[in-house]
């Protein structure tokens, strides 16, 4: 009996120590698959390329080197660049423990293509931290383009390392793992617009232009026309203006170690300031030795201090006395002063014309001249300023265009009284070429002061 109790004690033992068994047999075959993967789990090699700065049509070199490879049997690494702007020259200072490694480029499109490097060994390598693989060498064609690792064509296959037991490391997320490039162009933008007065003055200084600034641009080179003087290697430059200064377009361009970019243009005009006196018999006020202003049915016809409009032309000094600038709607002030902007081109001496709506044409005496940065003429101290002394006393020593040549034809004559006594018959008013003394109202007033100058013969007296 006790020996049977035996047996059944050696048998429950045993029942007891097959789940245990079980569990010990499972644990070891999980080991077994596993421990490869608890022994492999390790990251992949940081991997960059450097980037770098070139000008257009210049050799770049671009590193590639390696943080943390350790261990490593397999590398194959895919590298993206847009052939339009870079051009491959192949590769050079190939890491010595790479040996036996395949490199070739691929023609994706026409604007991309892909440099396969391909490397294994069954000796693990290591390799100290910033390690130089290998470097691509390229020709910038243009733009700013950008090399990049392509961990993603092909499930990542194309762009991984494998450890020493042959197996992929893990390289996600892929910017953890791989550092694009960009080649900075330092090929300089063109210039943009100048900016300043297109407008100087003979003997004028202190004139500033400045072109925005122009990226990569470490100095500007600015051109003046005839007679500017200045000098700058920045983006602005002081300006002065002398009295033999021409009109002329100034430049300006950036520089830097790859050359110089294209300029930008400012025409710039250079005036003399001429300054012409006269009066109009029409509106001579001798309780003032003034003007009036010209008035119309509301009152003062053009602004305060202006008296009227005329136009004044500038004729050679010799036969047949062309005309070689005319300007027009010059303002005369109420005493008599009309000043205006002469192309400094202009140095001879000329005769001047004036020109008025309703007042007899007027040429200088001589030829008057313009050679300096200014010039002045005043017809109004003596009949002798007017061409054959054809000038009107006003009051003492004061003189004016005669009134009344309405119809422009050079003469004050039957046909202009004719069109003022119409036009007063019809009780014209306003701003009329009729209103010979300016007052807004055709009258009797304006054909008095006609008939006068007409008795007289008056007509235009020019060389």
């Amino acid at each position: 009996m006790l020996h049977f109790k035996n047996i059944m004690k050696e048998n429950l033992k045993r029942k007891c120590m097959q789940p245990k068994l079980y569990l010990l047999r499972m644990t070891l075959a999980f080991l077994a698959i596993m421990l490869p993967c608890f022994l492999n789990a390790q990251n992949a090699p940081v991997t960059t390329l450097a980037s770098d700065n070139a000008c257009t049509n210049g050799v770049v070199s671009m590193p590639i080197s390696v943080s943390n490879f350790s261990q490593i049997t397999a590398v194959s690494l895919r590298i993206d660049f847009n052939p339009s702007l870079l051009n491959y020259n192949g590769y050079s200072n190939l890491n010595n423990s790479l040996t036996d490694c395949y490199i070739n480029t691929i023609p994706v499109s026409p604007t991309l293509s892909k440099i396969m490097l391909v490397w294994s060994d069954v000796v693990p390598v290591n390799l100290t931290d910033l390690s130089v693989l290998i470097n691509l060498d390229f020709t910038l064609l243009n733009g700013s383009p950008v090399i990049s690792f392509n961990n993603s064509a092909n499930g990542g296959a194309e762009c991984e390392y494998a450890n020493a037991f042959g197996n992929p490391l893990l390289d996600m997320p892929s910017t953890s793992f791989y550092t694009n490039a960009t080649i900075n162009n330092l090929g300089l933008a063109p210039a943009g617009a100048i900016i300043g007065e297109s407008t100087v003055y003979q003997g004028q200084g202190n004139i500033v232009y400045s072109v925005p600034t122009i990226p990569n641009a470490t100095s500007y080179i600015w051109q003046l026309p005839t007679g500017f003087t200045g000098s700058s290697s920045t983006n602005s430059i002081t300006i002065s203006v002398d009295n033999n200064a021409l009109s002329g377009n100034i430049s300006v361009k950036g520089h830097n170690s790859c050359g110089e970019g294209s300029p930008a243009f400012l025409y710039v005009n250079v005036f003399k300031q001429i300054t012409i006196k006269l009066f109009l018999e029409g509106l001579f006020n001798t309780a003032t030795s003034l003007m009036n202003q010209t008035q119309d049915q509301f009152g003062n016809h053009f602004g305060s201090g202006i008296a009227d409009k005329l136009d004044l032309e500038l004729h050679n000094s010799f036969y047949p006395f062309s005309t070689i600038y005319s300007i027009h709607d010059l303002d005369l002030l109420v005493d008599g002063n009309c000043t205006f902007s002469l192309p400094s081109g202009f140095q001879d001496s000329y005769y001047i014309v004036i020109k008025h709506r309703n007042h007899l044409e007027t040429w200088s005496s001589t030829p008057v001249s313009f050679s300096g940065i200014s010039a002045n003429y005043d017809f109004t101290n003596s009949n002798s300023k007017a061409f054959g002394g054809n000038q009107k006393q006003l009051a003492l020593g004061k003189f004016g265009l005669f009134a009344g040549d309405v119809n422009k034809d050079g003469s004050i004559n039957q046909s202009d009284l004719t069109e003022i006594g119409s036009n007063a018959l019809g009780f014209f008013s306003g701003y009329v070429d009729t209103d010979v003394n300016g007052d807004g109202v055709v009258d009797a007033i304006d054909l008095i002061m006609t008939d006068n100058n007409a008795a007289s013969f008056k007509m235009v007296l020019k060389p």
